[in-house]
């Protein structure tokens, strides 16, 4: 199959909350240590597809369901890249731009595996992938502005809220840093168009580390700024 090239989908679609499946649980297999999916992964993506669009699946609220790409929360880069990847070819195959999710709370697949499955529309949260900056600056990469602007698909004044959290590696270790990263990475969003009231910042230093190292290292990897789009939670009626 010829490789279709272009400007890869750097969201990810994430739903918070699971529940059971509504259709044939699939698994999208890749050629080992790559991104590459293999010729039963591209065929996997079409049935899981065709099968979405027969069920029109919906939840109890009976909105549409969506098409999940499964990645566990320690997901490895490679797991987000392929997740990612698996994302792009469902969207190419046809599945519908607001129904195709990766599911952060996944379990891990099988092998070069990655599970798909139809969950339920509840509390979606779309993702970034990971801002990263060079060692003790916090100015947010040039080309991000880029692919933030995915972030926007759904964005609803008042109804989204935008996650922005700051890092540092050990060597680091600055939690004002880290805080200064998520400042100037939520300026970008308002550049794009989101209000600062349906922004939360959070700064949290070395902790939480993607790679974890000994103190004082260098690592490109921990400083980063991570954000997440989801829809706010209902008001409690006490």
């Amino acid at each position: 199959m010829t490789r279709r090239i272009g400007f890869r989908l750097l969201p990810m679609l994430v739903l918070l909350i699971g529940g059971p499946a509504v259709a044939q649980d699939r698994s999208v297999c890749f050629e080992p240590q790559t991104v590459f999916l293999t010729s039963d992964g591209y065929r996997t993506v079409l049935e899981a597809v065709a099968a979405f669009g027969s069920t029109t699946p919906r939840n109890e609220r009976g909105s549409p369901s969506s098409l999940a790409v499964m990645v566990p929360q320690s997901a490895t880069a490679l797991d987000r890249a392929r997740a990612d990847e698996a994302l792009l070819e469902l969207l190419m195959a046809g599945a519908p731009p607001l129904q195709v999710r990766v599911n952060a709370e996944g379990d891990r697949g099988e092998g070069d595996c990655l599970p798909i499955r139809v969950v339920p529309d509840c509390c979606v949260i779309r993702e970034t992938s990971t801002l990263f900056f060079d060692s003790g600056s916090d100015v947010a990469p040039r080309d991000w502005r880029r692919s933030g602007r995915f972030l926007l698909v759904d964005y609803r004044p008042g109804e989204s809220l935008f996650l922005v959290d700051g890092y540092t590696d050990t060597a680091e270790a600055d939690v004002d840093l880290s805080r200064r990263r998520a400042e100037n990475a939520a300026r970008e969003l308002v550049r794009l168009g989101v209000r600062w009231d349906d922004i939360r910042i959070e700064a949290h230093g070395d902790a939480r580390l993607v790679l974890p190292t000994p103190a004082a290292t260098p690592e490109p990897l921990n400083r980063r700024v991570d954000i997440q789009v989801r829809s706010r939670p209902p008001e409690r009626l006490d």
